[in-house]
C-alpha cells in the first residue's frame, strides 16, 4: 500500500451514534445501529492478530457506485458489492448498486449454464453470440449511471465476465471520463501478473477489498489518489470480519434470484493447505463469531423476507464448533431459511453433527472431493480418505439431505490410470447418496500454489508449456492429452448414473445442450448394475506395449480405466467411444480440449465384454501436428491395436 493511505484502527462504538444518524424511519440506517450494537455485545475474541476495519462516520461528498457485470451466478444477490456498499454507506458516502448480471440473465438463461462459462471469455464467441443479447441491458444501465454520475465505480472481475467488463468500462470512459473505475476480485491478480488487462480501468485492487477500498475512498475524499495502478492488500493483515458492516442489499430485488436470498460468510480463507490451491497464499484463515452471523441472517430475514442464504466461504466448516453454534442459533430463534455453502469432507462430522445442520436449514453443501484415490489425495494433502468422504455422504443421505454437489478434477501430478479408476469408482458409489452434481475439470498448475512453487517435487517438467503450452510431467504420462481423455471418461460414466435404458449419444448438439462430451455409444442392461463396486489397487492397466514414444506408450492405455469400471458397475456392455477435434473443440473450447498448439487427436475405441467376462477390443489412436520440446521432436503417432482377454468381476470391498 502507498504510505499516503495509513491503516487507522477505529470502530464506531454504539455510544457515538447520535439520534440524527440513527433513525427508525430508515431500516438500512437502523442496520448500521444494530451492527454497531452487536459488534459491542457479541465481540468475543476468538483469534489473535486481527485488524478491525476503520469506519469513520461522517458526511462525505464522494459518490460511489458498484455494478455486477455478467456472467456470474444468478442464485442470490451479489455479496461482494453489497458488502462494500454496506461499508461505504455506513462511512457516509452516497452509494448505489446495480446488478446487470441478473437483468441479463432474465433474457437468456441458457447462457448461464455452467457448461457454457468458457464462451463468455472467448472474444470471438462473445462478440458474435453474447454481446448482441446483453447490450440493450448494458446501455440502459449506462443511462442510469450517467444520471447518478459517480465519482468512482467498482466492479468484481471474474474469468467469466472479462469481455463484458471491457465493454462496460470502455463505454464508461466515453460517457463519464472523470469517473474513476476500479476492479477487484479473482481476476485482479491475473491483471497484476500481466496475464490479462482491462485498458479502461484506472485501478486494480487485489486482496481483501474492505481495507484497501476504505483507504482508497478516504484518499479520494481528500483529493489524493494513489500514484500506482496496482494496489495490493498486505497479506500479513488479517481483517477482523466481525468489524465490517453487514452487506447492504437495498438496491437489489431479492425476488429476482433463483433462491430468493442473499449471500454471507462465516469465515475467510481455508484451514487446509491443498497443494493445488492458491487460497492459503492469498489470505489467511479466520472466522466470524457465530452470534454475529445469526444476527445478520435474522436482520435480512425480517427486513427482506429472504428464504435462503448462500455462504461464499471457501469452507463453512473450517471451525466445526462455531458452525454448529450458528446452526443451533437458527433453530433457537425460529429463523426458517435454507442455507448452503462450500465445505470439506471431514470424518469428525458424524451423523449427530450433520443432523443439527440439516435441522437448521442446511439444504446443499458443495464438497471439494477432488479425487477418489487416497494416493492422489495424500499428494494433494487434503487429510481425508475416500472412506471418510463416502461416510459423510451416506450420513447425509440417511438424514434426508436435499442435495449435495461436489467438485473433482483429473490429472493431478502423480495420478495414474489406477487412480483414475478409483475416482470413477467413488463417483459410482456416491451416485445414489444424494449427490446432485459432480462438477469435474482438469488440474491446473497455478503459479502461486504449492504445486506451482514446487514443480520439481511433483515431477512436473521445468519447461512449463513444453507440450502445446500446457504443463507435463517428466515421465510424459500426464500431458494435456492424458487429462483430456480422463476428463471425457468421467462424463461418459456420469451420463449413466440415473439412466435405466439403452443410451445412444452420437449427436454433438445434444451433447452440448446436456453439458456432456458427446460421440459415443454405450449399450448395457441396467439389471446387471451393482451400486457398490470395489476400489481396485492391484489391477494392471499397462496392457498395450506399443513402444512408440513416451507419450504414445501411455496414451494408448488410458481408456482401460473407464472400461474396467464400466465392467465392475454395469456388467456386460458394448462401447464405441470417439475423440474428434472438429466436434470436441468447438463445444468445449481450448481449456477443456487441447489448444490448437497441441495438434489434433483422433481416437476410436470399440470394446465389448460378455457375462462371462470375455472381452474383445479394437482401438485406433492418432495424434498429429504436435511438437514436444523436451523430446526435441514431434510427439505425433498413429497406432491401431486389437486384442481379447478375460476379466473377473469381483464384489465390493
Amino acid at each position: 500500500m502507498s504510505d499516503k493511505f495509513p491503516i487507522r484502527v477505529e470502530v464506531i462504538a454504539p455510544t457515538t451514534l447520535d439520534e440524527s444518524f440513527v433513525s427508525n424511519s430508515d431500516p438500512h440506517v437502523e442496520m448500521a445501529r444494530v451492527f454497531a450494537e452487536q459488534l459491542k455485545l457479541n465481540r468475543v475474541p476468538k483469534q489473535s492478530n486481527l485488524t478491525p476495519i476503520p469506519v469513520h462516520r461522517a458526511t462525505r461528498k464522494t459518490r460511489v457506485a458498484f455494478a455486477s457485470i455478467p456472467m456470474w451466478g444468478p442464485q442470490v444477490a451479489p455479496y461482494g458489492i453489497a458488502r462494500l456498499a454496506g461499508l461505504s454507506r455506513v462511512s457516509g458516502y452516497e452509494t448505489k448498486c446495480w446488478d446487470i448480471n441478473i437483468k441479463c440473465y432474465q433474457y437468456d438463461k441458457n447462457l448461464w449454464h455452467w457448461h457454457n462459462d468458457w464462451k463468455w471469455s472467448n472474444e470471438e464467441y462473445f462478440a458474435k453470440d453474447i454481446r448482441p443479447k446483453i447490450e440493450p441491458v448494458i446501455e440502459q444501465f449506462l443511462t442510469e449511471l450517467v444520471e447518478f454520475t459517480p465519482d468512482v465505480i467498482g466492479f468484481t472481475a471474474y474469468y467469466t465476465n472479462g469481455e463484458a467488463l471491457k465493454l462496460v468500462t470502455q463505454r464508461i470512459k466515453q460517457l463519464l471520463p472523470n469517473t474513476v473505475t476500479i476492479i477487484g476480485g479473482p481476476e485482479a491478480r491475473s491483471v497484476q501478473r500481466g496475464e490479462t488487462d482491462f485498458d479502461d480501468v484506472d485501478y486494480v485492487l487485489a486482496g481483501e477489498g474492505e481495507m484497501i477500498f476504505s483507504e482508497f475512498l478516504d484518499g479520494m475524499e481528500n483529493g489524493v489518489l494513489p500514484t500506482q495502478r496496482f494496489i495490493t492488500h498486505n497479506k500479513e493483515i488479517r481483517i477482523d470480519l466481525d468489524s465490517v458492516p453487514w452487506a447492504d442489499y437495498r438496491d437489489f430485488n431479492i425476488d429476482d434470484y433463483e433462491f430468493k436470498g442473499v449471500a454471507s460468510e462465516v469465515s475467510r480463507g481455508c484451514i487446509a493447505k491443498c497443494t493445488f490451491c492458491t487460497e492459503p497464499t492469498f489470505w489467511r484463515y479466520r472466522g466470524r463469531v457465530a452470534a454475529s452471523v445469526i444476527d445478520e441472517v435474522e436482520y435480512n430475514y425480517k427486513t427482506y423476507g429472504i428464504e435462503s442464504v448462500w455462504f461464499i466461504d471457501s469452507l463453512v466448516n473450517g471451525n466445526l464448533k462455531e458452525l454448529q453454534t450458528f446452526a443451533q442459533g437458527l433453530i433457537d430463534r425460529n429463523i426458517h431459511i435454507n442455507w448452503m455453502g462450500y465445505a470439506r469432507n471431514d470424518g469428525r462430522m458424524d451423523k449427530a453433527y450433520l443432523k443439527v445442520l440439516l435441522d437448521s436449514g442446511l439444504r446443499m453443501m458443495q464438497m471439494g472431493v477432488e479425487s477418489g484415490s487416497d494416493k492422489v489425495v495424500r499428494l494433494i494433502d487434503k487429510k481425508v480418505t475416500a472412506r471418510e468422504v463416502e461416510q459423510n455422504f451416506r450420513d447425509l443421505a440417511e438424514l434426508g439431505s436435499y442435495t449435495t454437489t461436489t467438485s473433482w478434477f483429473v490429472g493431478f501430478p502423480g495420478e495414474e490410470p489406477v487412480d483414475v479408476a478409483q475416482t470413477l469408482t467413488l463417483m459410482w458409489r456416491l451416485r445414489n447418496l444424494g449427490v446432485d452434481n459432480m462438477g469435474t475439470t482438469m488440474c491446473v498448475v497455478e503459479a502461486d500454489s504449492p504445486l506451482g512453487k514446487n514443480m520439481e517435487q511433483f515431477n512436473i517438467h521445468p519447461d512449463y508449456g513444453a507440450f502445446g503450452g500446457w504443463w507435463i510431467t517428466k515421465d510424459y504420462k500426464n500431458t494435456i492429452l492424458h487429462r483430456l481423455m480422463r476428463f471425457k471418461f468421467v462424463y461418459v460414466l456420469q451420463n449413466h448414473y440415473r439412466l435405466h435404458n439403452v443410451i445412444h449419444w452420437h449427436d454433438g448438439k445434444r451433447g452440448e445442450q446436456q453439458g456432456f462430451l458427446p460421440h459415443y455409444e454405450l449399450i448395457y442392461d441396467p439389471a446387471n448394475w451393482r451400486d457398490e463396486i470395489p476400489y481396485e489397487l492391484g489391477f494392471d492397466f499397462d496392457i498395450i506395449k506399443p513402444n512408440i514414444n513416451p507419450i504414445a506408450d501411455s496414451v494408448v492405455n488410458e481408456v482401460w480405466a473407464l472400461l474396467r469400471v464400466l465392467w465392475l458397475a454395469m456388467g456386460p456392455f458394448e462401447l464405441v467411444l470417439k475423440f474428434d477435434p472438429e466436434l470436441d473443440r468447438p463445444i468445449y473450447g481450448d481449456f477443456k480440449y487441447m489448444s490448437k498448439d497441441c495438434g489434433d487427436f483422433w481416437a476410436e475405441y470399440r470394446f465389448q465384454i460378455n457375462e462371462q467376462g470375455h472381452w474383445t477390443a479394437a482401438f485406433y489412436n492418432k495424434l498429429a501436428g504436435t511438437y514436444c520440446r523436451p523430446l526435441s521432436s514431434t510427439a505425433d503417432f498413429e497406432f491401431q491395436w486389437s486384442g481379447t482377454g478375460h476379466w473377473d468381476r469381483p464384489v465390493s470391498n
